[in-house]
């Protein structure tokens, strides 16, 4: 994005909305382009038509540039989240009670898919008469579009169901009750260090998800490392990344390896039969012990000869 010396919004609402809610930093090009284009409050920011806002420009040193791409859309988003503010009379006369997370929310709701949908918050296209026989069926939207409507407005996403991270050794039920939530709650690309939106309405869908699962981080890692990870992307939001880094360094951390060696020892040593600690039945005892597999191989991703070992061993303690 370019910058360039501009003055400050002056205005504490817009000032409010530009700055903190939407993370823009001074002589940023959206902050750039609304001073240029003459708007000195919420009011005229609203008045805005989507023409208005494609049109805009800002002086980049001695360019002169348009606003394009992610920064048109963002500004749109802004301009959606002040109309539904002051419409629903949700804000204090200075917006001290409205702040980023307000914002997120608002964006992962059926209200901000009907603002953004609406003609009033469409660019303006020029009117076309209808083609010539034979007629064209009408438009339909595309599959990445109807998935954005559908996340809009369909689950109802909660961040009180997602579990806290409080200490390494809770990892492993962390990730799979995150997960678990996570694909319920239609977000489960996030988690998927390997996902690349190919498309710009991919994209749109993913960042409003990326979003969603911040808010989310930000509230349930309470150990140290997780919220530094959550300091570092706290200027994009990206949640991916916060997750791929967090188990990253979960499974190359010397607490995992720890636990490993303790895994391996208990299933290097667990017996079935007289004598056995175990009180419940043969079924459970081997569906607990292969879960117990499972979770030492997601710490320390073994050969397949140590795991045959690991079985061979156990085959006997049980035969």
């Amino acid at each position: 994005m370019g910058t360039c010396t501009t003055p400050v919004i002056g205005d504490d609402v817009l000032h409010s909305l530009i700055y903190d809610i939407g993370k823009e930093n001074e002589g940023s090009a959206i902050a750039s382009s609304i001073l240029s284009f003459g708007v000195q409050d919420i009011e005229d920011l609203i008045a805005m038509n989507g023409k208005s806002i494609e049109d805009l420009q800002y002086q980049d040193g001695e360019e002169t540039k348009k606003l394009t791409g992610w920064d048109v859309h963002k500004l749109r988003c802004l301009r959606a989240f002040a109309f539904h503010v002051n419409q629903s009379g949700i804000a204090d006369p200075g917006w001290t009670n409205i702040n980023r997370a307000d914002y997120n929310q608002f964006r992962t709701s059926e209200v901000w898919q009907n603002a953004m949908t609406s003609e009033h918050f469409l660019p303006i296209q020029p009117r076309q008469l209808p083609p010539s026989p034979p007629s064209m069926p009408p438009s339909r939207m595309s599959q990445p579009e109807r998935e954005l409507a559908s996340f809009r407005k369909g689950i109802k996403r909660d961040p009180s169901l997602f579990p806290k991270l409080k200490e390494a050794t809770g990892w492993d039920k962390f990730k799979l009750s995150t997960e678990a939530q996570a694909k319920a709650q239609g977000i489960s690309e996030v988690l998927d260090p390997n996902y690349t939106p190919s498309t710009i309405e991919e994209n749109d869908l993913f960042q409003a998800k990326q979003e969603f699962m911040f808010s989310v981080f930000d509230q349930t890692l309470l150990l140290d490392h997780g919220k530094a990870l959550v300091r570092k992307h706290s200027h994009d939001s990206n949640a991916q990344a916060i997750y791929r880094e967090l188990e990253t360094y979960m499974q190359e951390s010397t607490k995992s390896s720890l636990d490993s060696s303790r895994i391996l020892a208990y299933l290097s040593s667990v017996r079935l039969g007289p004598g056995s600690d175990w009180r419940g039945t043969y079924e459970g005892f081997i569906i607990h012990w292969v879960d117990k597999v499972h979770l030492f191989n997601e710490l320390v991703p073994a050969r397949d000869s140590l795991i045959l070992s690991i079985i061979k061993f156990f085959y006997k303690t049980v035969s």
